[in-house]
């Protein structure tokens, strides 16, 4: 069951999926007076930052949260390339705006290229590209800063781990938050450094959604939480002039297993109604879907992808004539 609360003023809050801490402030700072005021401002001897989101429990945790802006983590190059900005996740990729790629839990909007708009805010469970010279409430976290920090599954079925203080031996159990049942193990272990490890995840192994992840490195044990790669809208190939046209999708991070239990939703807010979607053929992460087409093939965007409570919104998957040719990019 997801435990959510409504966010005040006043004590850190308590969340019981990840074990860490969270304040609102609403007094109005610029980011980098918040990220500042964060980092001092310590809680029960842990150092505090500027709140990173990476799946979507950790924000529907800060139930009804204000609408006015609020500073969380993160930064852009200006070039389109999001980044936290804070915390134990500082500098993990988070967004990328030209390939509309999300590599964590995110919430962007269309496209946004403004070097002076390289700080962001959540507004109305939204996220929002802002000028760092705005000011705007802030949410501080406090806990996870000597845990390992795993980058989001990705689809090569291969899961970094980085800040391990020991990688002599090294192992990893992941057990889906909402089934036990489903879990992963690491096939095998790359060394990269004294502080990183590689999990090679088995070939059609790799699974969807919120994961509890068991760590052994070395003589010390963790804890925590972390997700796959939310699923990514490639591209969308028109082919409704053919013989029995359709609307092929082709969509990565899907991982079949769990797209055969119909987990999965396709919807399109414009049109008003769901398309029915069917795999033609897929490998251990990518899928090309078969889709009924409508009408007015205009209206296709966005498209939301729908698994468990992530929703990932598509505002620009390239789209191919059918005399296109498709090629898959990660």
């Amino acid at each position: 069951m997801l435990m959510a609360i409504c966010l005040v003023e006043g004590q850190p809050q308590l969340n019981k999926i990840n074990n860490h801490y969270y304040q609102l402030f609403q007094n109005n700072l610029t980011l980098s007076a918040a990220t500042q005021q964060c980092s001092n401002s310590p809680y029960q001897g842990m150092t505090g930052y500027l709140a990173t989101f990476t799946y979507y429990e950790e924000l529907a945790f800060l139930k009804t949260l204000p609408t006015a802006p609020i500073w969380i983590s993160g930064s852009s190059d200006g070039d389109g390339n999001w980044q936290y900005s804070s915390g134990p996740e500082s500098g993990l990729l988070y967004y990328n705006t030209l390939l509309d790629k999300c590599y964590t839990y995110c919430q962007f909007g269309d496209a946004v290229f403004d070097a002076n708009r390289n700080g962001l805010v959540v507004s109305n469970g939204r996220f929002v590209p802002t000028s760092p010279t705005s000011t705007a409430y802030y949410i501080c976290e406090w806990g996870g800063l000597s845990d390992p920090v795993v980058s989001q599954f990705d689809a090569n079925n291969q899961i970094l781990f980085t800040n391990l203080n020991d990688t002599s031996s090294f192992t990893a159990t992941f057990v889906n938050y909402y089934d036990s049942s489903k879990t992963i193990t690491c096939a095998s272990v790359l060394i990269q450094t004294p502080n990183s490890v590689i999990c090679k995840v088995a070939s059609g192994n790799m699974k969807q959604g919120l994961f509890k992840v068991a760590v052994k490195a070395g003589a010390s044990t963790y804890n925590i939480v972390s997700s796959a790669q939310p699923p990514w809208i490639i591209s969308v190939e028109n082919k409704m002039l053919e013989t029995g046209g359709r609307i092929y999708i082709y969509v990565r991070n899907l991982y079949i297993d769990l797209f055969n239990k119909g987990d999965y939703k396709f919807l399109i807010p414009n049109i008003g109604a769901n398309p029915v979607c069917n795999y033609e053929s897929y490998n251990d992460v990518t899928g090309l879907l078969q889709c009924t087409p409508y009408d007015n093939i205009n209206r296709w965007y966005p498209i939301v992808v729908q698994f468990q409570n992530v929703s990932t919104t598509s505002y620009r998957a390239a789209f191919c004539k059918s005399s296109s040719n498709i090629t898959l990019i990660d």
